[in-house]
């Protein structure tokens, strides 16, 4: 199955005149069953929100350096209504075959919101 795709965020910088709406965070759902993609055009900031009501995890996937090697963040564990932040992210280290970040959850009460950094 193909993975979920995530829009990241993009921080609002600064300025005078921010237009209405334009600096909210948007959580979304984690897809558990087929796991999540975000587009890797910058660097990356992770959070992750577990609104269950038990322990659930959560895995970054790195892909495998040329000698089989993987820094992923591998099955961190989130107690329940607590939250985390992982990142940032750079392409390169993290960025997979097809161009995305791959975010895989336990349990789709995990909850997600990525940013796009400048």
């Amino acid at each position: 199955m193909a993975r979920t795709s995530i829009s990241p965020n993009v921080l609002v910088r600064q300025q005078v005149g921010v237009s209405a709406d334009a600096a909210d965070l948007s959580w979304g759902a984690s897809d558990s069953a087929n796991g999540n993609a975000v587009p890797f055009n910058a660097r990356l900031l992770v959070f992750a929100r577990n609104d269950d009501v038990g322990a659930q995890t959560i895995t970054i996937a790195a892909p495998a350096d040329p000698f089989g090697r993987t820094g992923s963040i591998d099955t961190y564990s989130l107690d329940a209504d607590e939250e985390a932040c992982f990142g940032y992210f750079e392409p390169s280290g993290w960025k997979q075959a097809d161009g995305t970040l791959w975010i895989d959850t336990s349990d789709n009460n995990v909850k997600l919101l990525v940013y796009q950094l400048p």
